[in-house]
């Protein structure tokens, strides 16, 4: 279900007519001679949940919807449907479905997409009285995930996916081998030089690159700004940090790894060549574990492996923790079922689950990272815990406007990545501009 299906007031209005005859049905029975009956005590009332989900790369949305039939066991009276929308699209997509009353019950709700933004305007609304209840155990839910689903303090969902940063290396354990190279140690125990020491061997090979890093901000920059002791913006969100020396280091490395090193022709088309088998090492989340076990896959043709990033000149690793889930819609006309929902799609074995689905990175609980099966699939799961611990912090702007940021900061970047510009010079063009941004109101 890749395509987005058509979000309409329209469409809205015939989900809420078909729930409210539904629920009509239930509540009254008529007899024969036309008098209205209530239903026994203690009868559920027939609910459907409408569900705002991604359409992507990696599915969550298609392997969310195999798990209704299961959901459906304990739970017959609830159904389920999905309206899918581009990442691209969600943010405003969501506020243009709120604000016209049309907004389903559930929405995707993470680190990114505009969310912070969409729980500072009220489209959601806290499920602090449903978690009350319910007496429901948040904390195994990583930290940093959860937090994307708080405003003012309160939480607003729950997050059925999490990860530790786009802080992940994928390598051609084929290449590799080819080339008489040996792979990074299983305990992740190595750094920036070896990863270029190693891409450098396999160059000379002549047949293959050697690392494309990936240098969009949002999750893969930051992850090496972190890894030299760079920042993005500062804790408290208010000013630009990628002007500090530190962050500078960073930009100045992954400059060298193409125009210095020669260690690729750009930084463009990293996993297409690394699917291609024409590349050594490629950056990524550990999403990709889950997507290239589907069959469609090019990796299948030869043998990969992935670890943790490498350390930096000063020991650091770089992690910002990310996190997406579903928030309870304001204007939800079903919350209790869309609250049972929310539970169940983001408990343990659906958080284990998704990975064997091709649903991207496990769910983000303790309690699937550190569990038996999800290591069986892959020990990167276990070493990346261990290497951090909890993921690290996302600094959310103070006003809201990541997207904004986070566009100008990759806008401002590329004319260093084409070799147009130094990296100080880079670095301050695009502190400006964010920091330009942070000024303006929320």
């Amino acid at each position: 279900m890749n395509a987005l299906r058509a979000v309409t007031r329209r469409s809205a209005l015939a989900g809420v007519s078909t729930a409210a005859s539904a629920i009509s049905a239930a509540g009254v029975l008529l007899t024969a001679c036309g008098e209205a009956t209530q239903p026994p005590a203690g009868a559920k009332k027939q609910a459907t949940v409408v569900v705002h989900s991604r359409a992507g790369a990696a599915d969550h949305s298609a392997f969310q919807q195999t798990r209704i039939p299961i959901f459906k066991e304990k739970f017959p009276q609830i159904d389920l449907r999905y309206e899918d929308i581009p990442g691209g699209e969600m943010r405003t997509k969501l506020l243009v479905l709120a604000a016209g009353g049309s907004i389903g019950d559930l929405a995707w709700n993470g680190t990114f997409v505009g969310s912070h933004e969409l729980l500072a305007k009220g489209t959601f609304q806290p499920v602090e009285k449903f978690i009350k209840a319910d007496k429901f155990d948040t904390k195994p839910y990583l930290t940093a995930s959860l937090d994307a689903q708080k405003y003012n303090g309160q939480v607003h969902g729950l997050p059925f996916i999490g990860h530790y940063g786009c802080n992940a290396i994928y390598y051609n354990q084929d290449l590799l081998a080819r080339n008489g190279v040996q792979p990074p140690p299983a305990d992740a125990n190595w750094t920036t030089d070896d990863l270029l020491d190693r891409s450098r061997r396999v160059v000379a090979g002549g047949s293959a690159s050697g690392f494309i890093p990936a240098t969009g901000i949002q999750e893969c920059g930051i992850a090496w700004l972190r890894t030299f002791g760079g920042e993005l913006l500062t804790a408290d969100g208010k000013k630009a940090a990628i002007d500090s020396p530190d962050s500078i280091a960073a930009l100045q490395w992954l400059y060298d790894v193409v125009h210095k090193h020669r260690l690729a022709p750009s930084f463009a088309n990293a996993r297409a060549d690394f699917e291609d088998g024409k590349l050594a090492f490629q950056q990524a989340t550990l999403g990709q574990v889950a997507e290239f076990r589907l069959p469609a896959s090019k990796t299948h043709q030869f043998k990969w492996a992935v670890t943790v990033i490498p350390k930096g000149p000063t020991n650091k690793r770089g992690t910002q923790g990310t996190g997406t889930g579903y928030a309870l819609t304001k204007l939800s006309k079903e919350p209790e079922a869309a609250w049972e929902w929310t539970k169940f799609i983001t408990n343990k074995e659906n958080g284990i689950e998704q990975v064997y689905g091709g649903g991207g990175s496990p769910g983000a609980r303790t309690d699937v990272w550190n569990d038996a099966k999800l290591l069986s699939l892959n020990p990167v799961f276990g070493v990346m815990v261990k290497v951090f611990g909890q993921p690290g912090p996302f600094h959310a702007p103070a006003n809201t406007r990541t997207d904004e940021i986070v566009k100008a900061v990759d806008t401002a970047l590329t004319p260093l990545w084409n070799n147009q510009t130094s990296a100080p010079a880079a670095a301050r063009t695009a502190a400006d501009a964010a920091n330009q941004i942070l000024a303006q109101p929320m």
